[in-house]
């Protein structure tokens, strides 16, 4: 419970300050590997997940996630640049 209302609020925050400084590129968290990328979509808005724990089969999500956006100029696109990493990309 209080993971999630600390990533609610991470995610506010985050997303007030990617307003002003309209970032291009962002990282989720990295403490020992255990945050991701869920993926990306055109509007630049990406989501950092926690990795899940246990067996393949049966890992339950950990929880917190935290949402924050990049913004893609110039015909670029945003991308997936590794597990933890977003970013811009022209074609």
């Amino acid at each position: 419970m209080i993971a999630e209302v600390l990533g609610s609020f991470v995610s506010i925050l985050l997303l007030l300050a990617a307003m002003v400084v309209r970032p291009a590129r962002a990282t989720c968290p990295e403490p020992t590997r255990m945050w991701y990328v869920e993926g990306i979509p055109r509007s630049g808005v990406f989501t950092c997940k926690r990795t899940p724990t246990g067996h393949e089969n049966d890992s339950p999500e950990r929880p917190g996630r935290i949402t924050s956006r990049i913004y893609c100029t110039g015909g670029s696109l945003p991308i997936v640049v590794d597990f933890r990493t977003v970013g811009c990309q022209r074609r």
